[in-house]
């Protein structure tokens, strides 16, 4: 049972690849209607030079076309998945950061979009990226909001400064629901992520096993010299192994369907319950052979007859032997008939030869 699991580890790195393929594709897809509706919008509002919102959003939206198709190169060339996560992780806060900044700052709309990275690497790396990806949101966030408070970071030239700066108790009131918020995006998806491993691991191991049994199973039927068919309940052929099909000389396709009176032709063979017989057998060119099969009910999980299981042998050779022994033995008591009547014979013989050589030898 412990087989299957090296199988069901060596999946894990095929199922991350796939899933930061679908990251990559995600992103740039969501780039493109968040980050190409806020360029929309900001270009019909620019004022001839002070146009600083749009072009911030096409570097962004450039940058995260240049960063995916560098992660779609380096991702096939690479087992250091775990690096290209972290890599697009990280660009994700940045993006998300700067979408934040230049759309309102602390109080901007677009603040869920860090709970969204956070439930993003809780799916595709796991719980402690989320962990870590909160912390990193966290800082981001809190930074920012500070640095445009305090005035240590400029607001966009061409936006209104009271959308950025904030009176105090608004501010805090705005920065702690987005805190909690995230907090608690954070505390559901590490939570969920941590089951969904597990769960997914589980499941990892019971399709290798699953997969292990199925492929056991097929290298005992093939490896069977005898052969081994099922039916169902009206005795039409479900499954046959390849032994079997050697045995009836036929393609699957002239056997799966049909029943079995079409091959085994003794009436026996459709009779209810346990069943060990040799009789006859028909292939499809209409040439008979000698049969031996065994009949027994086909149950499943709950024990209910589902069909019945044939195990039969081509008892050619068998017959064969048959008639040599019977042949040989038939010799070996004409042999003994023979020495006995020899024997018989030879007395009287001896007898009268001795007797004639006495009456040559007497006057």
């Amino acid at each position: 049972m412990s087989t299957p699991q090296p199988a069901a580890i060596g999946d894990e790195p095929r199922e991350l690849s796939r899933r930061l393929s679908w990251l990559m594709g995600g992103r740039v897809l969501i780039a493109s209607l968040l980050l190409g509706g806020t360029l929309l919008v900001s270009v019909r509002q620019a004022n001839g030079a002070k146009d600083f919102t749009p072009r911030f959003l096409l570097a962004l939206i450039i940058g995260t076309y240049l960063v995916s198709v560098a992660f779609a190169l380096w991702l096939p060339r690479t087992n250091k998945l775990l690096q290209v996560a972290t890599a697009q992780l990280g660009w994700d806060l940045v993006l998300t950061t700067g979408l934040v900044y230049i759309a309102g700052g602390a109080a901007s709309g677009f603040t869920f979009l860090y709970g969204a990275n956070v439930l993003l690497a809780a799916i595709v790396v796991g719980p402690s990226a989320a962990r870590l990806t909160t912390v990193a949101s966290l800082v981001l966030y809190v930074g920012m909001a500070l640095s445009l408070t305090n005035g240590w970071l400029d607001h966009p030239i061409d936006q209104p400064q009271q959308r950025y700066v904030l009176n105090a108790a608004d501010a805090t009131f705005t920065v702690l629901v987005n805190i909690l918020g995230l907090l608690l995006v954070a505390y559901l998806a590490t939570s969920l992520a941590g089951r969904l491993r597990h769960t997914g691991g589980r499941l990892r191991v019971a399709t290798a096993q699953a997969a292990e049994l199925a492929r056991l199973n097929e290298d005992i039927l093939r490896s069977m010299s005898s052969g081994l068919l099922t039916t169902d309940t009206e005795q039409h052929v479900r499954t046959v192994n390849p032994a079997g099909l050697d045995i009836l000389q036929v393609a699957p396709e002239q056997i799966l369907g049909r029943t079995t009176e079409s091959f085994f032709l003794d009436d026996i063979a459709r009779s209810p319950g346990p069943i060990r017989h040799e009789g006859t057998g028909q292939r499809p060119s209409g040439k008979s052979f000698p049969l031996g099969f065994s009949k027994t009910p086909l149950l499943n999980a709950e024990g209910e007859r589902t069909g019945d299981l044939f195990l039969f042998q081509d008892l050619t050779e068998l017959m064969e032997l048959r008639q040599v022994a019977v042949r040989a033995e038939r010799l070996a008591a004409l042999g003994r008939l023979a020495a006995a009547l020899a024997h018989e014979i030879r007395n009287p013989l001896g007898s009268i030869s001795g007797s004639v050589q006495l009456v040559r030898e007497s006057p």
